[in-house]
């Protein structure tokens, strides 16, 4: 059963799994791995937020085809980041 029929049943808010498959259609059918390459190119130099209200960071640079490094402007801390949920993050104002 998957995470959403089971989170139905139970009337319960849907799993964090059942969340990251929500994608636009673009990340659901990658044709391969140059999409989401190409797109996290684009991503270096912006500022996001974690979610509509998370806090501020920089992506930096890309790591490979699936993750970036970022930092978290407010901490400093560094840590690379999955590209798919960067490029579903706003742009910070």
């Amino acid at each position: 059963m998957s995470d959403r029929a089971r989170d139905s049943q139970l009337g319960t808010a849907p799993s964090a799994h059942a969340i990251r498959l929500a994608k636009p259609h673009w990340a659901v059918h990658l044709p391969g791995m140059k999409t989401l390459s190409r797109k996290t190119d684009d991503l270096i130099g912006t500022y996001r937020t974690f979610g509509e209200a998370g806090p501020v960071y920089e992506v930096v640079r890309k790591v490979d085809g699936a993750t970036v490094h970022i930092v978290v402007v407010e901490t400093g801390e560094e840590l690379n980041y999955p590209a798919a949920e960067a490029l579903n993050d706003p742009e910070a104002e």
